[in-house]
């Protein structure tokens, strides 16, 4: 069974241009390993998701993103996020956001 780095990412469209810078620099300076890339998505638009599946294309790293537009709707008590953006608290819940087989990950 192959062994994948599990990285995760959380942004929304405006942090989506800096998601792109520090996703290239970690494929392009660990080319010998394989990495499994989860980025959490909040309304990053489909032409920067593209450029991150081009970006993982070329180094053959897998990308999942997990949309959490939204996420606030569809947890069952409130955050308060003292001014933040949401992203900022997805973190949190990794547990529930990430497939099962996933047991530890780099964020």
């Amino acid at each position: 069974m192959e062994s994948f780095i599990s990285v995760v990412y959380a942004a929304n469209e405006l942090y989506a241009p800096l998601l792109g810078i520090s996703l290239t620099s970690l494929l392009y300076n660990n080319k010998e390993e394989k990495f499994d890339i989860y980025i959490l998505s909040n309304g990053i638009k489909m032409k920067n998701i593209e450029k991150l599946e081009k970006t993982c294309q070329k180094y053959k790293a897998k990308l999942n993103v997990i949309d959490v537009l939204n996420f606030e709707k569809k947890i069952s008590f409130n955050i308060d996020t003292c001014g933040y953006d949401i992203t900022t608290m997805v973190r949190l819940f990794l547990g529930e956001l990430l497939p099962q087989e996933v047991d530890k990950v780099l964020y």
